[in-house]
Formats: structure tokens, sequence, C-alpha cells
């Protein structure tokens, strides 16, 4: 389930990081108008994270924040994913990985 919840994060990061090559590197792509109803940014945001939380890492793509943090709990230490819609700075969802 944890190698489940890691490999549909990193296919969701890998789309937004992958560079152009052949054609496409010497035309790159338009950039895309805003969406329609979509505010110009979020200015600010809190994001809710757990006492004692140390981040490992990011990855941003086009439309999403994936934050890696280590937890502290009673029952020791666990990884988590937060993933952020850029648009809005709303979370979108939160994974706990956990061994089996």
């Amino acid at each position: 389930m944890i190698v489940g919840n890691i490999l549909v994060v990193y296919a969701l990061v890998r789309e937004a990081e992958e560079a152009p090559t052949g054609a496409d590197a010497q035309h790159p792509p338009a950039p895309q108008a805003p969406i329609a109803g979509a505010p110009p940014g979020f200015g600010s945001a809190i994001v809710p994270a757990k006492s004692g939380s140390e981040i490992i890492g990011t990855s941003v793509s086009d439309t999403r924040l994936v934050v890696h943090l280590k937890v502290q709990t009673p029952t020791g230490l666990h990884d988590e994913l937060i993933v952020i819609d850029l648009a809005t700075g709303r979370v979108l969802g939160e994974l706990r990985l956990e061994a089996p």
C-alpha cells in the first residue's frame, strides 16, 4: 500500500518534471491561459503540519505542490505527504505512509 501511494505521487510529480525533447525542445508549448474563474494567486496559506514535523523534501508540478514530512508521534516516526493545489493553496489530501 505504501509503494502504491508513493507511485501515485511520483507519477503526478514526474509528469510535470519531464523536459521537452526533440522538436518540442526547439518549439516549446505556448504558456497556458489561466483557468476561467481561477484566482490569480492565493497570496499566503497555512498548511497544517503536526508539531515536531520535519520537511524532508518537496515536489512541484504545474498545479500541485507535494510536501514530504517526517512526523514524530507517540508511536514513533512516520512519513507523510501533503498535496496542495497551487492555484488556491487548499490542501487536497494527506497520505500517511506506514509499514505493514
